[in-house]
């Protein structure tokens, strides 16, 4: 009997329909040459039937109790079957068409009295990003109360994948609770509960108010409300209002050598760093082009991932706010300012308390309370001067390769992510066969032309490589390996380029 924390249950709490906390995890299939071919919906019955017994909350619903009075609890399904997950789409014929879709796939919410995830296949899409011929799209939507992207990455690249690299034999303890408590049961456990409950909370709420502000309120406890970094508010701008469009998403491929390289710019920086660089001046560029320019430097929270175990939670990650020093036009100066910025931010995130998060502490009946409370504010549409923080970039790294799903290549992965304070504008990284693949989810009523900031995305990244080929001094022909978007083009280098 497993029961949610504070913190995973947060995301059910908080989530009001349009601030959604599920999460769509996709990847884009194709044939070596290119050309249409039919996954049958057997072997794809069959992978999913793997990934289910890899982890008992495939096949596990919530069980909420009267009230609320209680968090809720993981309870195997009897009536689980993985084909009433499984979807199959063949009306979507181009990556436009396609990406309409998904918008809709990611705006239906998951049945919260079923296990939550559902998996989605789009055939026969074509003109996808870098992806010659006709590709398939695998896309599996999941809920954060059940995974982070650390553990879904893990499950997901190992038991998909052609080749499984998962090293423990599969197991699904859920079906072999041969009984659960009934509700009279729990309740009556969570009623003697409720004061220690109060308690932890009032103690946590103590602390939290003794500590400086500038330190963390959770230390090695986060969760999506409690943050973490640079303590000042940065300039509001059209992506830090509420939702009010449906998710969409784009996404571009970057070569993980060159993103390398260019990491060799300033001492210390890492691949998150030269990300946050090349997003931050893109998106100063696309706020340019809209007519608002920002008047200093814009930020981005960054998770970082604090997993060291289970730890009895789903989500074990600090949400760290970077600086992106988006105002400095020199890509040299901008990176080493960006390594000392999240430098100090990683840091605080070392010396802060070790005591349990606020959030973590919270009662049952409080924290729904708070998710009503938190529903009726964001109906009101509002225009923040300020925020704290102005975008989001989600590093998911997992040492698992993977390469094919199904006998075909994967050209890619993106996902699309939740959305909501402090931005509406996500993206997220991960490797795939020696490449970078950079997805962006944006409420589409603030960024309706998603592949124009794709392709400054491109053209940040152009820039960084000519600035990084500069300062090592290394030879190169500057009209090499730069994408397409320098041109005006949407596609951006093939292999044959590089």
């Amino acid at each position: 009997m497993r029961q949610l924390s504070a913190r995973d249950a947060a995301y059910l709490y908080l989530d009001d329909g349009h601030t959604s906390a599920t999460v769509l995890s996709c990847w884009v299939l194709s044939t070596a040459d290119g050309s249409p071919s039919t996954i049958e919906p057997n072997d794809i019955v069959e992978r999913l039937t793997d990934l289910v017994n890899a982890d008992a909350l495939f096949a596990s619903r919530l069980r909420r109790l009267p009230l609320d009075i209680g968090l809720p609890y993981w309870q195997y399904d009897p009536t689980f079957r993985v084909a009433e997950h499984l979807d199959i789409h063949r009306n979507a014929t181009t990556w436009t068409e396609a990406q309409d879709l998904l918008a809709h796939i990611a705006g239906d919410p998951l049945d919260l009295t079923r296990p939550l995830w559902k998996a989605h296949i789009i055939t026969d899409v074509r003109h996808m990003p870098d992806c010659p011929g006709v590709a398939t799209i695998v896309a599996i939507m999941f809920h954060h109360a059940a995974f982070d992207g650390v553990t879904w990455a893990r499950l997901t690249r190992a038991i998909l994948a052609d080749h499984s690299h998962l090293v423990e034999e599969p197991a699904n303890p859920a079906r072999s609770e041969s009984s659960f408590p009934t509700t009279p049961r729990l309740v009556a456990l969570e009623i003697l509960r409720l004061p220690r409950n109060v308690f932890r909370f009032a103690a946590a709420l103590i602390g939290l108010v003794g500590k400086p502000q500038h330190t963390s309120s959770s230390g090695q406890d986060p969760n999506p409300t409690e943050t973490t970094g640079a303590p000042a508010s940065w300039p509001a701008t059209r992506f830090n209002s509420a939702v009010r469009g449906a998710r969409r998403v784009d996404y571009c491929i970057l070569n993980l050598t060159d993103v390398k390289m260019i990491k060799t710019i300033a001492d210390g920086a890492t691949v998150n760093d030269v990300m946050i660089s090349i997003v931050g001046r893109a998106l100063h560029l696309y706020l340019e082009k809209c007519g608002e320019p920002p008047q200093r430097s814009l930020s981005a929270l960054v998770p970082m991932s604090t997993r060291t175990g289970d730890g009895g939670t789903a989500n074990q990650f600090v949400p760290l706010v970077v600086d992106m020093h988006s105002a400095e036009a020199d890509v040299a100066t901008r990176l080493a300012a960006i390594v000392g910025s999240s430098t100090a931010a990683k840091s605080s995130i070392r010396s802060a308390s070790q005591k349990p998060g606020l959030v973590q502490a919270v009662p049952a009946p409080l924290l729904r309370l708070i998710g009503s409370v938190s529903r009726a504010m964001s109906a009101r549409t509002s225009s923040p001067t300020t925020a704290f923080a102005n975008t989001v970039i989600a590093n998911v790294h997992t040492k698992t390769p993977i390469e094919t799903m199904f006998g075909r290549t994967i050209c890619a992965a993106f996902g699309i992510q939740t959305l909501g304070p402090p931005s509406t504008l996500a993206h997220s990284i991960s490797s795939i066969d020696g490449h970078l693949a950079i997805s962006v989810t944006v409420d589409g009523a603030v960024m309706p032309d998603t592949a124009e900031y794709v392709r400054l995305i491109r053209i940040s990244f152009d820039e960084h490589l000519i600035g990084a080929r500069r300062t090592v001094s290394a030879p190169h022909d500057p009209e090499h390996h730069l994408s397409r978007a320098v041109h005006g083009e949407h596609q951006i280098a093939g292999p044959e380029d590089a």
